[in-house]
């Protein structure tokens, strides 16, 4: 595994690790509104609730991913992918944004919902893809053929 990979790893799992809070705090606040309180309709409390599951789904790809791309030394796991696929998303309804704890993003609103693209998430997942497309520096040991050349040696008759 090159180090540039090592080090995308690395955010993969920091960056899944940290966003448990966003899940977490998707969830209290979820959790806390009821219907009847101003701005708050059947709506945002299922775009919140979509988005705690999501957003769990999401750590749990990363932090699988990562420790999946540490065991085996291949950068390549869809779990990473998928988690850098819904990183690079956020989500707004009203006036809630949701999204993740790093994030710039940019986005369009048409109506009541909006869709955006976190910037530093489509900066990892485009690293990542760059990554996954680069020749290994080592190949795998078990996938290496052994081949023992044998000479034949003059057999010696009595």
């Amino acid at each position: 595994m090159h180090r540039t990979d090592s080090l995308l790893i690395l955010a993969a799992v920091g960056l899944a690790g940290a966003s448990s809070s966003s899940a977490a705090q998707a969830a209290m606040y979820a959790a806390s509104i009821r219907s009847g309180m101003p701005g708050v309709d059947s709506l945002v409390i299922a775009m919140i609730w979509w988005w705690v599951a999501v957003s769990a789904f999401a750590v749990v790809c990363g932090l699988a991913g990562g420790y999946r791309a540490v065991r085996s030394g291949v950068i390549r796991q869809p779990l990473i992918l998928t988690f850098f696929l819904l990183y690079a998303l956020t989500l707004r309804v009203d006036n809630v944004s949701l999204g993740w704890p790093w994030q710039f993003h940019l986005g369009m609103v048409m109506g009541r919902i909006g869709l955006g693209v976190n910037v530093v998430g489509a900066f990892l997942l485009t690293w990542y893809l760059k990554a996954i497309q680069r020749p290994p520096d080592h190949v795998p040991a078990t996938s290496v053929e052994t081949s023992i050349a044998t000479e034949s040696m003059p057999s010696s008759a009595s």
